[in-house]
């Protein structure tokens, strides 16, 4: 047999270039260089198979008299099985996510979301390649990929290919173009839940409703400037949820269509009638939210107290540490949430708002219904009847209550029937839900973009629109790991890598020639 000593180094360079192609390409898909490398590797490993193909035939033929094969045929081997490997890990493993933040996994509500998906749901990404949305657009497309065999992904450059973003409809960079059959939308923010949220609306084909009552001094969802609720607004629409005035006094009820009606700072109270009309709402399965401030009159006290709920009279003024640092003046408050509701869970941080009032909820609740507070102020405030009397002795001190919510199982009546969802999901089922939060300012524009004051403005529309599924799903970001070596650990690296590995190699070539030379003389 000839000697192979020549021709051996095509085969570890074709095997080194080979796996180096196959992984960079996993890392960076974009360009050709990856490819490039891994068929330089394919075509070394042709080159040494046709050079020794007389040899490998001999030596595949010897292996069945032989005990152990030779060098040759143990690289061949391991290329095989390198090979099918890296070909199995990845088209058919799914990777495991180790990261404390979940990066690289979809939240629970993605993938319930998908699992109902029927027929083909294309997410098409147009970025500018190369930057860092490219990248991070990739990652996402490939996680609903993943999580889905109905999903289908593909990501292009506007600039590059203009024919396929006129085809989707897509006039700029930034935007993730999503159709299922004939429905189509567009995501303008590069986050799972914008995602997730526009696959909903291919799937259910409407948004969620919400009406804002407007007649007694409210803001209305359109209105700009500080005390406006226009970025509200817009980050309801961003959560799948359209926002539309609605006054009571033109309907004998609350319209229908709505999924939720908001009362959020009325400078005047409701008439009877229109306080009559929430009343029945609720009372049938709807869902209701007020933000008011301490000096608002809603006119709807004696429905509040039905449910043993009462706004207090005076305003909070917060001299905590906490409040100190907002810069926002001495009737700045800071509020925490219950961590155990889902409205609340997992808030960052706290929220900030100004002329807040207290909520009073009975505990425990007489009523076959789960209450309880929502927000209380971070410490120890005083209440003072107005911003006047802030020289006088406070009115209350003390930890306040600012929200609370109240659900419970509402009289559907003989004719209701449950109707499935749209896109297969559960039914929505007669379920009465009130929100009472005692500081309008947290949702307007002015505070808005304060502290929690976002997550917290869209979570109570999503709980009262019952989207509990997309509770507390809200942008993971990655933290910094921080590797921490003293010299104990560092001597421990240096002997390991500079001494045990090689004395590891030189036992286990020692244990080898001991075998062999045992065979042969045996």
């Amino acid at each position: 047999m000839p000697r192979t000593g020549r021709s051996l180094p095509l085969l570890p360079t074709g095997l080194f270039l080979l796996l180096l192609g196959v992984a960079w390409a996993s890392i960076e898909t974009g360009g050709f260089l990856p490819r490039f490398v891994a068929l330089a590797g394919l075509l070394l490993l042709l080159l040494f198979l046709v050079q020794r193909a007389a040899e490998i035939r001999f030596l595949l033929l010897q292996v069945r008299s032989r005990a152990e094969p030779g060098p040759t045929t143990t690289l061949l081997l391991a290329a095989l099985v390198l090979a099918l490997g890296a070909i199995l890990a990845g088209r058919v493993l799914t990777p495991v996510d180790l990261t404390q933040e979940r990066l690289h996994s979809l939240s629970p509500a993605s993938r319930a979301t998908l699992a109902v998906v029927r027929g083909t749901l294309r997410l098409e990404g147009f970025f500018v390649d190369p930057s860092g949305e490219w990248e991070l657009a990739q990652r996402y497309l490939e996680l609903y990929r993943r999580s889905s065999p109905e999903v289908r992904i593909s990501l292009r450059d506007p600039d590059r290919d203009p024919a396929a973003a006129a085809g989707a409809g897509v006039t700029r960079a930034g935007v993730i173009a999503i159709s299922h059959g004939s429905a189509r939308t567009q995501v303008f923010s590069l986050d799972e839940e914008a995602i997730t949220q526009g696959i909903l609306r291919v799937l259910e084909g409407r948004p969620r409703t919400v009406g804002f009552v407007q007649g007694h001094g409210e803001p209305d969802p359109a209105s700009g400037g500080e005390g406006g609720i226009s970025a509200w607004a817009a980050a309801l629409r961003e959560a799948n949820v359209e926002a539309e005035p609605v006054s009571l006094l033109e309907h004998t009820d609350v319209p229908a269509g709505l999924d939720a009606i908001l009362l959020v700072h009325p400078r005047h109270p409701l008439y009877p009638e229109e306080a009559g009309a929430l009343q029945r709402y609720l009372q049938r399965g709807g869902r209701i939210g007020l933000w008011v401030e301490a000096e608002d009159s809603t006119g709807i006290e004696r429905f509040l107290a039905l449910y043993y709920v009462r706004l207090l009279p005076g305003v909070i003024r917060d001299a905590g540490r906490v409040s100190a640092r907002l810069g926002l003046g001495p009737w700045a408050v800071a509020l925490v949430g219950d961590p155990t509701h889902a409205i609340t869970f997992g808030l960052g941080t706290f929220a900030v708002g100004i002329s807040a009032r207290g909520v009073e909820i009975e505990s425990p609740h007489p009523m076959d219904l789960t209450a309880g507070p929502l927000l209380r102020t971070t410490g120890s405030v005083d209440v003072f009847a107005d911003a006047g009397a802030i020289d006088g002795p406070p009115q209350r001190r003390g930890v306040q209550t600012v929200g609370a919510v109240l659900e419970w199982q509402a009289a559907a009546g003989e004719d209701w029937r449950p109707v499935p969802d749209a896109g297969g999901l559960p039914p929505v089922k007669p379920i009465a839900r009130l929100l009472l939060i005692g500081d309008a300012s947290l949702v307007t524009n002015r505070f808005l973009g304060a502290g929690s004051n976002r997550d917290l403005a869209v979570e109570s529309v999503r709980w009262l629109t019952t989207q509990d599924r997309f509770l507390g799903m809200r942008p993971r970001l990655a933290r910094n790991a921080v590797l921490r070596l003293d010299h104990a650990g560092l001597r421990a690296t240096l002997y390991a890598v500079e001494f045990g590995l090689p004395l590891l190699l030189i036992l286990t070539g020692a244990a080898i020639w001991m075998n062999r030379r045992d065979r042969g003389a045996g």
